[in-house]
C-alpha cells in the first residue's frame, strides 16, 4: 500500500507540473507581441532586413531609393506598444530614440517624426502618405492602402 500512495503522488506531481509548464508557455506566449513595418502600398520598398529598418527608425537612413524623405510615424513615448518594440527591437528606451531622432531633425538630417496617440489614427496617416513608415502590433487589421515591409521573426 505504501507504494501505491508514493507511485500516486509521483503522478500527481508530474501531471501538476506539466499543468504548470503549459500555463507558463501560454501566459508567455500571450505576452510576445510581435510587430510589422508598414509603409503605404504606393511606397516602391517590397522589403527591408532588421538592419535596414533599425537605421531608418533611428534616422541613420532619412531618403527612400527615390531619394524622397522618410517620415517616420510612431506612438507617443508612454504608450505601451512603443515602449516594447523600443526595447525589444531597437534595444533602447524610448525616451533614447526620441532624443537620437531629435539631434538628427535639428541638425536637419532627418524629418520630425509624427506622433499619434492611437493606431487608427497613425494607419490613417500612413494610408495618406507614400513616404510614411511605422511599426503596428502584428495582431492589427491593415486597411488595403498599407503593406507590411517588414515583420518581426521570433
Amino acid at each position: 500500500m505504501h507504494i501505491k500512495s508514493t507511485y500516486g503522488n509521483i503522478v500527481r506531481a508530474y501531471i501538476l507540473l506539466a499543468v504548470l509548464l503549459l500555463s507558463f508557455n501560454r501566459a508567455n506566449a500571450q505576452n510576445e507581441q510581435k510587430f510589422y513595418c508598414v509603409v503605404n502600398k504606393k511606397n516602391s520598398v517590397k522589403s527591408l532586413n532588421k538592419v535596414q529598418l533599425r537605421n531608418i527608425l533611428l534616422a541613420n537612413t532619412t531618403t527612400w531609393r527615390n531619394n524622397k524623405k522618410i517620415q517616420i510615424v510612431d506612438f507617443s513615448v508612454g504608450k505601451k506598444a512603443r515602449k516594447k518594440f523600443s526595447s525589444e527591437f531597437l534595444k533602447l528606451t524610448p525616451n533614447r530614440v526620441s532624443m537620437i531622432r531629435l539631434k538628427k531633425t535639428l541638425a536637419g538630417k532627418a524629418l520630425a517624426p509624427k506622433i499619434f496617440h492611437n493606431q487608427e489614427d497613425l494607419l490613417d496617416y500612413i494610408s495618406k502618405n507614400e513616404h510614411a513608415i511605422g511599426v503596428v502590433s502584428s495582431n492589427t487589421d491593415l486597411p488595403e492602402e498599407i503593406k507590411i515591409i517588414y515583420l518581426e521573426k521570433k
